[in-house]
């Protein structure tokens, strides 16, 4: 519910009736907080001259490369267990920090980062 790309590929699954019970899936499951650029009249008029893949959603590939790091650290992780290595893992959701304590972080890693350059 909260990925709707994860959504539509569930749904396109279901109706070729594609088994995925044996599939492992890393998601996160925090909400999305913005949502997809508008379509361009042009782009309305003629999809498939913009789209990168057939049949995906235009301006949705820009939104993946977005994604933080350590969606990759949660990808290498689950490999590592699927693989046997390392102990059950069993995530948990966490909230999301407050502005005030990003603001505070952010500062500090300016300020660290400003120092440590000549």
């Amino acid at each position: 519910e909260n990925d709707a790309l994860a959504t539509k590929l569930r749904k396109v699954f279901a109706s070729r009736d594609t088994d995925l019970s044996g599939v492992s899936f890393v998601y996160s499951s925090q909400r999305a907080q913005k949502s997809l650029l508008p379509l361009t009249e042009e782009q309305r008029q003629k999809p498939e001259e913009f789209g990168n893949v057939a049949n995906f959603r235009l301006r949705v590939l820009p939104v993946l490369g977005t994604q933080p790091a350590i969606a990759g650290v949660a990808l290498a992780t689950q490999t590592l267990l699927e693989l046997g290595i390392g102990r059950h893992f069993c995530p948990r959701p966490a909230p999301a920090p407050r502005r005030a304590l990003v603001d505070k972080l952010l500062e500090q890693l300016r300020k660290t980062e400003g120092g440590s350059r000549s």
